[in-house]
C-alpha cells in the first residue's frame, strides 16, 4: 500500500487504499490497518465501457508504474467512487519479481492462496473446459503471475453486473453494441487465433483495445 502511494501517478491515488496508521507487532509484522474508505457513488452512471477502460487504466498503472500485481481482481474488489473505478482488496499483492522463497511463510501464504484462490478456480476450470487458450493465460494457473490479473479483467469487465451493488453505478445491456464489442474483446484476450502468441499480453493492451472500440463507436 505504501507502494501505491509512492509510485503511482497522482490521477489513480484516490482509487486505492492508502494508510491513515499502522501498528506493528514485536516481531515487526503489521497487525493492524487504519486505512481511507473508499466512497462508492458517481454523478451518473457509468456505461460498460468506461467501467471496463477505467479499469483497466487502473491496473495499467498498478503493473506499469508501481510493479504491483493484484492476484485477486474478483468484482467484489472493485468500487466505483466520484474519481473513477478503484480496486480495494491488495491483501493477495506482490511485487512483480519478488522471489517468494526467500520466505519460507510467504511462500506457505501463497502456495495456500494458488490453491484456494477464486480466480485460480475459475481460471482452472476454464482452462480444461477449453475456454482459455491463451497460453500466456493458461500458464498464469497456479502461479504467482500478472497474466492472472488479465485474466480477470477481461472477465469482468463483459459482465459488470454480476456485483449486484454495480446495477445503479454502471449501464449494462447485454444487447448493446458495446456490450457486443467488449465480448469480441474478452474473446480475443482468452481464445486468440493464434495460442502461443496471443496479441493481449499486458494490461496496456487491454486498455488500448478499449480506446480502439471507443473511437470506432463514436465514429458511428
Amino acid at each position: 500500500l505504501q507502494l501505491l502511494q509512492r509510485d503511482l501517478p497522482e490521477k489513480y491515488r484516490d482509487r486505492v487504499p492508502y494508510v491513515i496508521a499502522s501498528e506493528k507487532g514485536p516481531n515487526g509484522l503489521v497487525r493492524k490497518l487504519y486505512l481511507n474508505w473508499l466512497r462508492m457513488g458517481v454523478n451518473r452512471p457509468l456505461t460498460q465501457l468506461e467501467f471496463a477502460i477505467q479499469a483497466a487504466d487502473l491496473l495499467k498503472a498498478l503493473h506499469d508504474n508501481v510493479g504491483i500485481i493484484n492476484l485477486d481482481l474478483r468484482l467484489d474488489n472493485f468500487v466505483i467512487t466520484p474519481k473513477g473505478v478503484g480496486f480495494v482488496d491488495f491483501g493477495s499483492a506482490v511485487r512483480m519479481g519478488e522471489d517468494l522463497s526467500q520466505s519460507p511463510m510467504l511462500k506457505s501464504l501463497f502456495d495456500e492462496m494458488m490453491s484456494t484462490s477464486q480466480i485460480q478456480q475459475v481460471l482452472g476450470r476454464m482452462k480444461k473446459s477449453g475456454m482459455v487458450t491463451s497460453q500466456l493465460l493458461r500458464d498464469a494457473h497456479q502461479k504467482v503471475d500478472k497474466a492472472a490479473d488479465l485474466f480477470f479483467l477481461a472477465f469482468q469487465m463483459k459482465r459488470p453486473h454480476l456485483n449486484p451493488d454495480f446495477k445503479d453505478l454502471v449501464s449494462f445491456d447485454h444487447k448493446s453494441e458495446e456490450a457486443r464489442r467488449i465480448s469480441l474483446l474478452t474473446d480475443a484476450i482468452l481464445r486468440p487465433k493464434d495460442p502461443n502468441h496471443p496479441r493481449f499480453i499486458s494490461a496496456r493492451d487491454i486498455y488500448n483495445g478499449l480506446k480502439r472500440i471507443e473511437r470506432k463507436m463514436a465514429d458511428q
